[in-house]
């Protein structure tokens, strides 16, 4: 099974979103992957949202302040 095939319709729709987002903050392409690994459905609609308003800076430190960290270890 070639990898293409693993990458289903939602997971190409929140890659698209989550780039345009970023593109829209300046943010680089390492910071989208990042973020794609922890696109969850409350993230996606605060993108959404964000896309409308031209607000994701803002967005994202309340996203950031209701998700703890996780330590590397």
């Amino acid at each position: 099974m070639k990898y293409d095939d693993l990458i289903d319709q939602q997971t190409l729709e929140r890659a698209t979103l989550i780039r345009q987002a970023m593109t829209l903050a300046g943010w680089r392409l390492g910071t989208a992957a990042k973020a794609l690994g922890m696109a969850q459905p409350r993230l996606l609609r605060l993108l959404q949202r964000a896309l409308k308003t031209s607000a994701l800076g803002q967005i994202w430190v309340e996203y950031r302040k209701t998700k703890p960290r996780r330590g590397r270890g």
